[in-house]
């Protein structure tokens, strides 16, 4: 991999991981503030629909071979997601449900996960990196 895509990767995954810190911060605030689950939409919804949208340019990392994802499994993951916000989007009623505000800690927490997974292997050898996230 190239210096330029290498860097690009870097920012990228950095500010995917922000935005999904962020939406879990907000998620996990709007709880611990013994707010219900159907408040968490409205005050992460922000960090949502940037970060997911964000994911359509990861169909074209695996386009380009900028990563080793294969292209038809990244492009139904990121659809599937993108059904499913814009479902969200579009039916006001389901935004304040608490199954949306569960989605949205889940999402948060396994994009949390991917994004440090993808900086760690972007920077460490996977036999040298941290045993948590490599273990599979």
């Amino acid at each position: 991999m190239g210096g330029v895509s290498k860097a690009y990767l870097v920012v990228y995954n950095v500010c995917c991981l922000c935005l999904w810190g962020l939406a879990l911060v907000e998620g996990v605030t709007t709880v611990a503030d013994w707010a219900s689950l159907s408040e968490v939409w409205g005050r992460s919804s922000k960090y949502v629909i940037v970060g997911q949208l964000l994911m359509i340019l990861e169909v074209f990392h695996a386009v380009l071979g900028m990563v080793r994802s294969p292209v038809f499994t990244t492009w139904l993951q990121v659809q599937s997601r993108l059904w499913i916000l814009f479902a969200t989007m579009a039916c006001a009623s389901a935004q304040s449900q608490p199954f949306c505000g569960l989605m949205v800690l889940s999402w948060s927490l396994v994009e949390i996960v991917r994004y440090s997974f993808y900086l760690c292997a972007l920077f460490l050898v996977a036999a040298k990196g941290p045993y948590a996230l490599f273990w599979a």
